[in-house]
Parts: structure tokens; C-alpha cells; sequence
């Protein structure tokens, strides 16, 4: 090849390469990029109580549709934060789960469990006989169960009773029976 040829030819080469950084140059964005929304609030309620739910990456001029599958109210079904009311009671634990929408595309969702069971004063006064907070509660508690040893057995009685279906003799062969038929299908 010829000089000019090879002068071409490098100068084309040279060109392709600067349009090609031209291409491949990020540009400035207009638009701010859309995440999906993150709800602010308690994963953890008490039968009948309230809070105020909110979306903590919040974008102006977007909108957010919220909803709910499961227990308890919304205060509404749009905007930037929603009250959220747990059930009075939740016999069959159906917790549920909060969601929100932002412009019907981009989805954020928050679990909450309500903790109540068929007898929730009573698992509640169970559990709440036998654990404790800190060192001085729980030094609070011992000193309880030591000044009235009957009270204390029929506490641990009752609890005995309420957590003996999660023994695992009975839920290991549950397990097992499942995934066999997971396995046979």
C-alpha cells in the first residue's frame, strides 16, 4: 500500500474511534432515575394499634397507590404516607402486607406481623411471665418465680402446653411427608 493509502486509512481509523467515544460517553440525564419505593414504618404490631406508614424515597410528582393484602385498614389508597389500623384481633395470624405502587409500575412492600393468636391474652401473659427485657427484669422475674414457685409452675405449664405443637417429633414428620411429595411430583 501507498503512503496516501495508509494515511487514509489511519485517519479513517481515527475517526471511527472518536465517534465511537462520542457514542460511548455517558450524557447527562434530564431525568432522575426511578427507584422502587421503600416503606418506612414497624414490621411488628399489637392487635387494634395504629401507624403511619410512609415512603421514605419519596420522588415528587410521582404517584404512589398503596394497598393491602391481608388484616386491617389504610387510611387511603394514594399519596406520599397512609395510616395503617391493625385488626382488633387475628385469630388465624393472617399478617399482612402493605403495598405501594409508583406510577403503577414500580412496587415496594412491607410485612407486618400482628402478634395475636385465638387466646392472645393468654399467650401473651405466658410469654410476657417468661422473658424478659434486661438484667434487671429478668433478675425481677426470678425473684417472682422463687416467692411464688405455684404460680410460676403454672405459668411454664401453660406454656408447655401452648408451644408443644412445634415440637419437632411432631413437625419433623410433617416436613418429611412434604417433601417426598414435593420429590414425587
Amino acid at each position: 500500500m501507498d503512503r496516501t493509502r495508509n494515511g487514509q486509512c489511519f485517519s479513517k481509523t481515527i475517526l471511527n474511534c472518536f465517534f465511537a467515544l462520542i457514542i460511548l460517553i455517558p450524557l447527562p440525564m434530564t431525568a432522575i432515575a426511578l427507584e422502587a419505593p421503600i416503606i418506612k414504618g414497624r414490621s411488628k404490631m399489637a392487635p387494634g394499634e395504629k401507624q403511619v406508614l410512609s415512603i421514605m424515597n419519596y420522588q415528587t410528582g410521582s404517584t404512589y397507590a398503596w394497598s393491602i393484602s391481608g388484616v386491617g385498614t389504610l387510611s387511603s389508597d394514594t399519596g406520599k404516607s397512609v395510616t395503617y389500623e391493625a385488626p382488633a384481633t387475628n385469630p388465624n395470624c393472617n399478617n399482612p402486607t402493605i403495598s405501594v405502587l409508583l406510577n403503577g409500575a414500580l412496587q415496594g412492600t412491607l410485612e407486618i406481623t400482628i402478634n395475636a393468636s385465638s387466646s392472645g391474652a393468654i399467650a401473651y401473659g405466658v410469654l410476657s411471665e417468661c422473658l424478659y427485657q434486661n438484667r434487671e427484669d429478668l433478675l425481677n422475674k426470678l425473684i417472682k418465680a422463687l416467692e411464688s414457685p405455684k404460680s410460676f409452675r403454672a405459668v411454664t405449664a401453660e406454656l408447655s402446653r401452648k408451644t408443644r405443637r412445634f415440637d419437632w417429633k411432631r413437625v419433623a414428620p410433617l416436613y418429611d411427608e412434604c417433601f417426598e411429595r414435593l420429590v414425587v411430583s
